[in-house]
């Protein structure tokens, strides 16, 4: 039909489950809620009758069932969407898609795929940026809290923002930059850094964490997601980061991760990011 809106095609992040909580529907429904906004015709797929993804208020069109490759294929070759967000690591549906004689645009949805957090025992900081693929866009530094005992760092318990000087800020911006011309490609990344002194060294780059994300847009006052969301489109305006205020609260956001540990009896059991529930997040002052 002759000036119908284009349609986004979105497969959600399915049942919650440990590992994930929340978080990821977080993702999907400020996702959908940005591609309305830019003019889309929402079209859903999930398998989690209890999702907010599945509102009528960010969703044009739902359907509840298997987040299977048939029947995705299926809605795909009904609805005839010009994106198709899937995500990141559904490679199945992804294949399948790919495959597809459709003319749609496949953009995985890497900001709903937890990645595992590795084990360290110097002072930590994650570095969160927005990258377009030329300009690197600083979004601020977590503080990863140890253990007990002080002698290990998880990633399950920081707070935002560091405890860097300003000339460590400038420095950690400087490295951060660096690792983002080395052929990145366009989104949101966190690096994982260890200081020792003045020192940093990188441990590791990886798209942002869903629960990171909500941490950070809560700290910022930005909505990370939707332009995330616009970068992956090609609509990103770097106009609109740069009318961004960073917010002027001086409190200190504490980020902990939830585990079911302690209601399911399980005793002697080792706190990871895949174990996780959820998270609690609250001001410190």
């Amino acid at each position: 039909m002759a000036g119908a809106a284009p349609r986004a095609l979105v497969i959600g992040p399915g049942p919650r489950g440990l590992g994930n909580g929340t978080a990821d529907d977080y993702v999907t429904a400020k996702m959908l809620k940005t591609l309305k906004e830019a003019g889309y015709e929402v079209i859903v797929i999930n398998d989690n009758p209890s999702s907010v993804t599945l509102s009528s208020k960010i969703a044009d069109k739902v359907y509840l069932e298997p987040r299977t490759s048939e029947l995705v294929n299926e809605v795909a070759y009904l609805e005839q969407p010009e994106v198709v967000f899937v995500p990141q690591l559904a490679h199945e549906i992804i294949d399948h898609l790919k495959q597809l004689d459709l003319n749609f645009t496949l953009l995985p949805i890497r900001m709903i795929d937890r990645p595992v957090r590795i084990l360290l025992s110097q002072p930590t900081y994650e570095a969160q940026v927005l990258f377009d693929g030329q300009v690197t866009y600083h979004l601020g530094v977590n503080q990863e809290l140890p253990t007990a005992d002080g002698s290990e760092y998880f990633g399950i318990d920081k707070i935002y923002p560091s405890d860097l000087t300003a000339d460590q800020h400038l420095k950690l911006n400087q490295l951060c930059d660096q690792e983002m011309g080395r052929n990145h490609r366009p989104g949101v990344y966190q690096l994982i850094f260890t200081k020792d002194h003045d020192q940093f060294q990188m441990i590791k780059v990886q798209p942002i964490p869903a629960a990171d994300i909500a941490m950070l847009a809560k700290a910022l006052k930005l909505d990370i997601v939707g332009l995330a969301t616009k970068l992956s489109l090609g609509k990103f305006e770097e106009a609109e980061f740069d009318q961004w205020q960073p917010s002027n609260d001086t409190r200190s956001l504490h980020y902990q991760d939830v585990f079911p540990f302690k209601s399911l009896h399980l005793h002697g059991q080792q706190p990871s990011k895949l174990t996780s529930m959820g998270a609690k997040v609250e001001y410190l002052n």
